[in-house]
């Protein structure tokens, strides 16, 4: 039987944005990224009826290039810890050194597919 994965996964980042201080430290906001969402994935899963356990074994890996320009457009890859899904994300960092999606999309949208691949398979 599978559970109904609850829609507040899809938002998943809702208002995301990461400043870094002093300037925009690529390795520390992508793991910071990566913590908030992973975070809020456990969040949503169990609020989906999935056990803490269960829960924990899902997960999703975002690497983004070190290398990046203020206000240019970079692609980050979100990669699906039990499934290997993947999603590329348009991804900039803007004037105030935060990293914020390109396109001003919420991030759980950007990341929807890796995010019921990863709630579906913990669901089963």
């Amino acid at each position: 039987m599978t559970r109904k994965i609850p829609a507040a996964l899809a938002a998943v980042g809702v208002v995301f944005v990461i400043a870094a201080c002093g300037g925009y430290n690529p390795t520390e906001a992508v793991d910071s990224l990566n913590k908030e969402v992973n975070q809020n994935l456990q969040t949503g899963l169990e609020a989906g009826g999935v056990p803490a356990a269960q829960a924990s074994k899902a997960g999703i890996t975002i690497k983004c290039p070190d290398n990046v320009q203020k206000n240019e457009n970079f692609t980050c890859t979100a990669t699906g810890k039990l499934t290997g899904a993947t999603a590329d994300v348009e991804m900039k960092v803007n004037d105030n050194d935060e990293l914020t999606t390109a396109s001003g999309a919420e991030l759980g949208t950007a990341l929807e597919k890796v995010i019921n691949a990863e709630g579906s398979q913990v669901s089963q």
